[in-house]
This record gives C-alpha cells, structure tokens and sequence, in this order.
C-alpha cells in the first residue's frame, strides 16, 4: 500500500504527523468548552407576555387566545401550549424537528407585531425566545448585609451589574429584596373638597414627573455648543408634595393638599433565605455555547475579590455561592476522564500482557493518546463540547483505537519472526494486512455514522456522539497505516529469553490457542449446530432485554443536591410572607436530616412570581459520608408526608422531593412520567386531573403526583352599574 510505504521510508514524516496531532489535540484539550450535554437546539419558542394586575382567565382571553391565533396558522408546528397566571402568560410553540429554529423564531416574532394593536394597551411588549439549554442558572450568589433591606437591594443591585459584566455571563437575575419606592395615599374627601378625580392625578403625575430632550445651544460669542434637557424629575418627597395639580380661583393645588406621601418600599413579591437567614440571591446566567465551568470559576472569582474588598473595609456584607452547577459538571467530566485513563492503563497491561514485548507495548502506548488526543482537535473544530456525550463515545473508542494498531502490530511481528529485517517486516506486514484494516474500520464506521444521522430530540443529543466515535476510528485507522509502520520498522526486537514468570504466562496462552484452535474446528464441523446456537443466544438476548432491562433519557446522578418544592392551594391566596412560613416549617424539618449541609430558599421564584410557590435547594455532605441521593430524597419525603398527616403542614399544599431536572423549560415540567389532558371546559379539566392524581398515587412507583393546574385566587370582582354610573356622571 501507499502510505505504509511512503511512512516507513520517510519516518520524519510520521513522527511530524504524529507531533501535530498531539500538539493541536492539547491546545483543543486546553480551550474546548465543557458543559453537561451537548449544545443542542430544541424546536420550542416560547412568548411571554405581562399584563400587571389581570387575573389568570383575563390573560388567556386578552394576551394569550390572540398571540394563539395569530401563530398557529404557521407551518411545521407539532404542538401548541400555554400558561396563564396573574399578571403573565406564556405560549410554548414546539415545532418539528426539520424547522430551522431560527427561522421559526424570526416567523413567530412577525405573527406576533400583526397582533400588537388588538392586546391592551397597558400589556407589556411580548418578548420571543428560543429554548436554550445554557439558560438554566449556572450558580447563584447569596448576598446578605447588616443594614436595612433597601440599601441591601441596593448593594445586590450594584454586585448584579458588576456580574453581568463578567465574561461570558449572559443575564443576572435577582429573588427578594425590595427597592425605593414613592407611594402616595390619596385622600377621597380632600380630592372632592378640591373636586379632583384619581385620574387627574395620574395625569399630574405622568405630565410634570419626565425629563425632557431640548436640543442643543449654539453660542457664538464663546463658539461652544451645549445640549440641552429639561429635567423635570420627581425624586423626594417634597418635591412630590409640592406637585401642582390644579388652579382653583388662582390657586394652586398641590399633591401633598389630597395626599400623603411615603418613602417606602416596593411591594414584597420574591423572598429568599439561606440556611436559614433573610438574603438576596443572584441567579447567574452564561452566554450559549461557553464554557460553564470557566464562566463559573471567573464569576466565583469576581465574588471573591468582592467578599475580601467587604472583609478590608468591614462593611458586614456577606456573600455566598451556592446550586454551582459547573461543581457537578467538574466532578462527572473528571470522573469519565479518569474512567478513560484506567481504561488506557488497563489496555496497555493485556497488550503487554498478550504480546509479552516492551517494544510492541510501546507503539500501542503511543497510539491511544495520539488518537484521542487528534479526535478532540477535531471534535472541537467541529464547535463540539466536553461533555456526557462526546465523554462517552471518547471512553468506548479508547479500546476501539488500538484494533487496527495491534493487528498491524501482530501481522508485522510474524514477518520479523520469519527472519526478515525491521525494515522490510514493516513493508511486506503492512501490504498484507492494510486492506483487511480498511475494511474493519469502515465496518465499524458504518456502525456508528447512522447514529449520528438520527433524526428527533434523541438524535441531536447523539450527533456528537456518533461523529466522536467515526472521527476516532477514523484517526486510529490513519495511524495503523502511517505511525505503526514506521515505529515497528524502527523498535521491534525480538523476545530475549524468558524468565520463570513469563514461560508460565506463556504456557497458559498456548494452551489458550490449544484451546481455541480445538473448539473453531468444532465450530467449522457443525456448522448447523453453531449457527442454531448462534441464534438462540441471540432470541435469548432480545426476550431477556425486553423484560428485565429499563430505559430512561437520562441516567439519575447522584449530585448530592435536589430540590423540595411547595405549592399553596391558590385558593388560600398565601402572600409571599404566608409561604415563606410554611417554608421554614419545610426548612427546619429537612435541616434535621444529618446529610443536609446548606438549604437555600425563594419564593415566588419562577417566571410568574407566584406567591403561593416556594422551592427549598438542598445540598447534601460529599459522596462516601452518606447513603445515596434518592435514599436520603425518599426519607424526607416520608417525613414531610407525615408532618402533614399530623398537622404539622398545612394539608392543603403539595410537596414535591425530586432531582434537579437536567433538562426542562419550554412548558414540561421536569417529571419523567406526563400525562397531558385537553377539553373545552376548565372546570371539568380541573376534575379530570385531580381524579387521575389520585389514581396515580396508587401505582406502585410513582411519588410526587402532581398538577399544573390549580384554582384561581381569591378577588374582589366589582361591576359597575352602568346607569347609576351614569346618572352620577362618573
């Protein structure tokens, strides 16, 4: 063959190869990105819209039932859902997995500016986003201070704006604290005495608090020019006070004669609380497609140099990383590479131990690392990621990429044996076998390919895996034909005498051959008798597989961190404060569990704001201190169920244990198992998924049953009597 040839008469050339694979496979190694799975683009585009103060059923009627209509006439959707609750809604658009993400994206936000005019006109602007996967949190950061809960907001406001500026952050986002806000109180009986309505002040208000763009000023005499505003901004309270509304009879009525004015605080919709104690929390972000171990190691460090810059100047600020998500990331990527060394480790001893030759050993130790490190500077031209995937297919190469190199190896020694030189063993060894090595490795190529040609959401996840493991075979194949050659026509010698230890190993092999050599003639004898037996191990195989063998998207890891989260009936109307206390009640009861280390706690976290939903992180002692995960998961989840029983809880809340979903958003819900029920008619749904919980509660298996529906909160609803209304003249 060619390159043999060309390799072993050129060997500069084959160590240049083999140096510039290693050289570009380390500097790949030192800026490939690392993340938990592979970057992968789900066909969900999801619009959220806000319309402050609307009950839930205003929302779907005015916000959601319009953007609805207006995006399901496009093309290639597979489903359509939508959440509505106070004040927010959101649409989750899935299409087809053929549809370009972007374009769909691009197609929603054009259906959506043709629908603009019919929302209310105090409906935020709705805002169009692609499910991205780097978008869950990558850490958070828990600030708490000694001073009053305003200039605590203030301060979290201020480290926020400094993370965001971190490289590769993408958006920070804060739970709890309140900010300054002004209130005015208007009096009723002052507004009649100075017959004024509500509505006038607003129109005060909005008219005299701006600050206005003027142009520019040109002066001639010292030839400058100087922009110009009128600043008209309303900033303290007597400023406020001092707020004409009206003439009456030429004088002026202010804001303060109809109203009280308070400095205060904003409304407490969010909460947070770590290990216990009042805090603000920080959600950090990453930009898709970085790194999230990097990002995490500068955001950790930029909260570093803040926290020692606090201790110096003894300002009491207090901060604390807590749910890293890069932590878990570092310890499964680390753990698959050390997997992978004991692998190369062990792979080099059978060599060794079959070949029984330190040269012969060698070439194979110089071929594992140079494929594997070649694959990852192609994988990462490629934009791929260290991650679950890639990971795997790397660890099952590793076997994979010295095949070719021990055949070549084997085939090349038993011309040597024969008396021939280095040189031409090399020559006559690789023209021998080079076409049967080609041909296994585009065997085994056109194996895994079509792996990485699957279509759906299970075929993105293994593109990477499928091109990981093509690209190393390929690499291995490259240098079985150039490298080995040229190795073996330079180090192989043959076996020096044996010792004692050695004629033993040597002994069993052969009688291993003996061995293997009487049951292939039987094979080849009964040729009906091995081909039946063939086929029922393979029947076998398949019945065995299917009933004792689970399947699952994801492995369950034990991170040592899951979540606890609570939800209030709606129908209690529990305010933030109401759910925080039935929080700490959760709180205290799980910190009783011996394995808990840190709890971090926030209400009204999620996108909606909901007062009634609260979520408790857990992170539990290192691996080893501990049973598993899902034992300590299932014993507070007892335990929480019984203080319910007891009265301890209020029992018309749920609780839900579970793991961090490594996947979600896009409307699922991060449970494995989801039923989704449909009708025309909210009240009979309603009924429909409480029955169906309760009948899930009773398989064998299932926890945590739970539904995404739920009663609307308790409201004041005022309707006018059009006519008094109008007889008054109101």
């Amino acid at each position: 063959m060619f390159l043999p040839r060309l390799f072993v008469r050129r060997p500069v050339m084959a160590v240049m190869l083999a140096v510039a694979m290693i050289f570009f496979g380390l500097l790949a190694n030192a800026q490939i990105g690392v993340s938990l799975f592979p970057d992968v683009e789900f066909p969900i585009i999801t619009v959220t819209s806000e319309l402050p103060g609307a009950d839930p059923e205003i929302v779907e009627q005015e916000l959601i039932e319009p953007i609805e209509d207006a995006v399901s006439t496009l093309s290639g959707i597979r489903a359509l859902r939508s959440v509505s609750s106070q004040g927010i809604g959101q649409v989750f658009v899935e299409f087809e997995t053929t549809v370009d993400v972007d374009v769909a994206a691009q197609d929603v936000r054009d259906r959506i500016q043709t629908v603009l005019r019919l929302l209310p006109p105090d409906a935020e602007t709705p805002t169009v986003e692609k499910l991205d996967l780097d978008a869950q949190p990558v850490l958070s950061v828990i600030v708490s201070g000694p001073e009053e809960i305003r200039e605590v907001t203030a301060y979290a406001e201020t480290l926020r704006e400094r993370l965001q500026q971190v490289d590769g952050v993408g958006t920070v986002r804060r739970i709890g604290g309140r900010e300054r806000e002004v209130r005015i109180w208007l009096d009723a009986h002052a507004l009649d005495a100075h017959a004024l309505a509500p509505l006038e002040v607003l129109g005060a208000l909005r008219r005299e608090n701006v600050e206005v763009p003027g142009g520019r000023y040109e002066e001639e005499a010292l030839k400058r020019e100087m922009t110009v505003k009128t600043d008209a901004r309303l900033s303290e309270v007597r400023d406020f006070e001092s707020l004409i509304l009206a003439q009456r009879d030429g004088t002026p009525i202010r804001l303060g004669h109809v109203a009280t004015i308070e400095d205060g605080l904003e409304d407490e919709r969010t909460l947070a609380r770590f290990n216990g104690e009042p805090a603000i929390a920080l959600t950090v972000q990453r930009l898709s497609g970085t790194n999230i171990v990097e990002v995490a190691e500068r955001v950790k460090a930029e909260v570093d140099e803040i926290q020692a810059f606090e201790d110096e100047t003894g300002t009491g600020y207090r901060l604390f990383v807590t749910q890293d998500m890069s932590h878990f990331v570092q310890i499964s990527i680390g753990a698959v590479q050390t997997d992978i060394a004991i692998g190369a480790t062990f792979t080099f001893f059978v060599i060794f131990f079959f070949l029984f030759n330190r040269r012969l050993t060698f070439v194979a130790v110089v071929i594992i690392p140079t494929s594997i490190l070649a694959t990852l500077a192609t994988i990462y031209s490629f934009g791929f990621t260290l991650n679950n995937v890639t990971m795997l297919a790397i660890s099952l190469v590793v076997g994979l990429v010295v095949d070719d190199t021990i055949v070549m190896l084997e085939n090349i020694y038993r011309h040597y044996e024969s008396g021939k030189t280095r040189m031409q063993s090399a020559l006559d060894g690789s023209q021998e076998i080079g076409f049967a090595i080609i041909t296994v490795s585009m065997v085994l190529m056109a194996v895994f390919v079509p792996v990485g040609l699957m279509t759906g959401m299970v075929g993105q996840f293994f593109f990477e895996f499928g091109v990981t493991v093509a690209v190393a075979i390929a690499w291995s194949l490259t240098l079985a034909l150039t490298l080995t050659p040229m190795l073996c026509s330079t180090v192989i010698r043959r076996r020096v005498k044996l010792g004692p230890v050695a004629r033993r190993i040597d002994f069993g092999l052969s009688t291993l051959d003996r061995w293997y050599r009487w049951v292939l003639r039987l094979a080849i004898r009964q040729r009906l008798a091995t081909i039946g037996i063939a086929f029922g191990v393979l029947v076998l195989s398949l019945v065995l597989a299917a009933l004792f063998m689970q399947s699952e998207f994801t492995p369950q890891d034990d991170r040592g961190e899951f979540n606890v989260n609570v939800r209030l009936d709606a129908e209690l109307g529990a305010s933030p404060r109401q759910t925080e206390a039935v929080l700490n009640d959760v709180e205290r009861m799980v910190r009783e569990n011996p394995y808990v280390v840190e709890t971090y706690l926030a209400v009204a976290g999620d996108a909606q704001q909901s007062a009634n939903l609260g979520q408790l992180f857990v992170t539990l002692t290192p691996w080893g201190t501990r049973p598993g995960e899902a034992t300590v998961r299932e014993e507070l989840r007892e335990r929480l169920a019984q203080a319910q029983r007891d009265g301890e809880l209020p029992r018309q809340m749920t609780v839900d244990v579970s793991e961090i979903a490594p996947v979600g958003g896009g409307g699922f819900a991060s449970q494995p198992v989801q039923f989704l029920l449909q009708g025309p008619n909210h009240d009979v749904l309603q009924a429909a998924a409480d029955r169906l919980a309760e009948l899930m509660e009773e398989v064998p298996g299932l926890t945590d049953v739970t539904t995404s529906a739920e009663a609307g909160q308790p409201e004041f609803a005022f309707r006018v009597d059009r006519e008094r209304a109008s007889d008054l003249g109101i």
